[in-house]
């Protein structure tokens, strides 16, 4: 069979046979096969194939061959019979616009989506006793949707005298009442569950997850059943068992808060990845990548996960599809300030004994004590003691909240902040002067070099015989707005 894979018309079963001229004067290599499509509908038969590269499934197990034959002569082959007119375009800028806007509506997804769903109906009504003559009609259907397809992807190419939407519509409005549960949910196929947690629109308040009793459910339950295993370690665990499963419901996942996190951990690597690939020099690639590392975890720690989809994004973690992304996540997840992630992770009676000082010298978990730890001594206000607990805010937060407030691009309130650094350090840089500067409305910094004989300061001089004091003071005017903001909340 080959991708798309629409029904079960698109199963192709071949013979193989030795060709000596073939074998003579052609050098294939064990992955290229020689077919012939003269008085043949195999070109159908693959769902429209044609001869540019294209991938076909081909196996001689005994099982799937026994499984095909059993309804090959039933399931006739769905072919295109819709008259289409080639295009000819050429290589300008009108022709490719023209060709961006009569596909950039493209329905493929849709249309293979309803074929699946009406595929495990077909399945479930003949496990349970319909004939081929009861379902035929749903599968002539199920055709019309492969023929729908082919003409999805032609359309680049060709203009055909159908509108694929409108057909779409009708089919669905067809099977609407049969595809309905009593609830009113839209029922899907048991294994679209997997496809939309991955995607981050899995809505089970909306959809109705049915198994059918069909070959791709069949499989999606057995895969469920197995644990992951690691390969390198026997007697490891996997990380899912050190979870907490008691306050976990599947209602509280919040999908799209995950596909928002997915995206933004696989946009931070590639990001990553395209530093350490450009031309600039180590020193500066190290900055970049520094900056983007505090742009992303500000980004992460902006988000409030609640327990169930925090214990959802720490099980999705041992998934294969997210091998790549998983210590990076872990990572940041741990980073920041957020109860629901060491909530979801079962606590143990036992201490934890650090091995050496191996945790003080790992740059995550610096980064961690540096924004998380409490402060060591209580605040004393008012002769009562007050244990606060630091938030940090870096330039990437500054920026963004600059960035919201204004409408600028962060780019621009990047180059503006940096600019003000320089400029507060070439003018502190005179020696001549007590320098003041007022940086905004109720912040004035101020720089002084002093003798040590005026400095109360135990630090050594400067070359320059003298000790430069740093001095930053809000107005009572600034202090007393703060003060009413706080009041208010």
């Amino acid at each position: 069979s080959r991708s798309p894979h629409v029904t079960m018309g698109n199963i192709w079963l071949a013979k193989n046979r030795e060709n000596e001229v073939i074998d003579r004067y052609l050098n294939l290599t064990d992955e290229i096969v020689c077919i012939n499509s003269i008085g043949e509908n195999v070109l159908q038969r693959l769902s429209g194939a044609d001869f540019d590269s294209d991938s076909v499934l081909l196996t001689d197990n005994e099982v799937l061959i026994r499984a095909a034959r059993r309804n090959y002569h039933l399931f006739k082959t769905p072919t295109c019979f819709v008259t289409a007119k080639k295009v000819a375009r050429a290589y300008t800028p009108e022709d490719q616009a023209d060709l961006d806007i009569r596909t950039s509506v493209n329905k493929i997804g849709e249309i293979i989506n309803l074929s699946q769903e009406l595929n495990s109906l077909l399945w479930d009504k003949m496990y349970r006793g319909s004939r081929y003559d009861d379902v035929k009609n749903l599968y002539y259907d199920i055709c019309q949707l492969d023929v729908m397809s082919g003409i999805e992807i032609d359309k680049a190419k060709k203009e055909f005298d159908i509108d694929n939407g409108k057909e779409l519509n009708k089919i669905r409005e067809k099977y609407n009442a049969v595809l309905t549960d009593e609830n009113g949910k839209k029922k899907t196929p048991h294994f679209f569950s997997h496809i939309a947690r991955q995607k981050g629109y899995y809505n089970p308040e909306r959809k109705n997850y049915t198994k059918y009793e069909t070959s791709m459910d069949y499989l999606h339950t057995i895969i469920n059943g197995f644990k992951i295993k690691n390969p390198y370690k026997k007697n490891w665990q996997p990380f899912v068992s050190i979870l907490d499963n008691k306050r976990f419901r599947t209602t509280s996942v919040n999908q799209e808060q995950i596909g928002h996190i997915y995206h933004v951990t696989k946009k931070y690597m590639a990001d990553q990845k395209k530093i350490y690939g450009s031309d600039l020099n180590k020193e500066d690639k190290y900055t970049q990548a520094q900056l983007l590392y505090e742009q992303f975890i500000c980004e992460m720690n902006r988000e409030t996960i609640g327990f169930s989809t925090m214990f959802a994004l720490l099980r999705s973690l041992e998934d294969k599809n997210n091998l790549a992304i998983k210590n990076t996540l872990m990572q940041s997840l741990f980073l920041c300030c957020n109860k629901s992630f060491t909530n979801a992770i079962l606590h143990s009676s036992d201490e934890i004994a650090f091995p050496g000082t191996w945790w003080k010298r790992h740059k995550a978990f610096r980064y961690w004590l540096q924004n998380h730890q409490k402060t060591t001594e209580p605040e004393r206000i008012g002769g009562a003691a007050i244990q606060t607990e630091k938030k940090y805010y870096n330039q990437k937060c500054v920026i963004s909240e600059i960035q919201n407030k204004t409408g600028c691009t962060a780019n621009d309130v990047s180059k503006v902040l940096n600019a003000l650094g320089d400029v507060v350090k070439d003018k502190f840089s005179d020696t001549n002067y007590y320098v003041e500067i007022k940086l905004f409305p109720g912040l004035k910094v101020s720089s002084k070099y002093l003798s040590p004989e005026q400095s109360r300061s135990n630090l050594n001089a400067s070359k320059s015989g003298f000790i430069l004091s740093l001095h930053a003071a809000f107005s009572d005017y600034f202090r007393k707005e703060v003060r009413n903001l706080h009041a208010g909340k």
